[in-house]
């Protein structure tokens, strides 16, 4: 880390921008240049935290029934 990039947190705090470059998403400086270590989309799969019941997201055909009235 640089002086100038202390300086920029310590001062007036970074100006954050998100920036998009192949394979990495992270957050940039445009004071300092400073990024952050950022994610990679593709780093791991989702994780699926709550399997559910299958049975609660069938959707059930309705059958509309014609009545006569007297």
């Amino acid at each position: 880390m640089t002086w100038r990039q202390r300086w920029c947190g310590l001062w007036c705090g970074h100006d954050r921008v998100l920036t998009f470059v192949p394979g990495r998403v992270f957050l940039h400086c445009t004071s300092c240049q400073h990024d952050t270590p950022g994610l990679s989309p593709a780093s791991r799969p989702p994780v699926v935290r709550y399997a559910g019941d299958a049975r609660r997201h069938v959707v059930a055909s309705c059958r509309l029934v014609l009545r006569k009235s007297a």
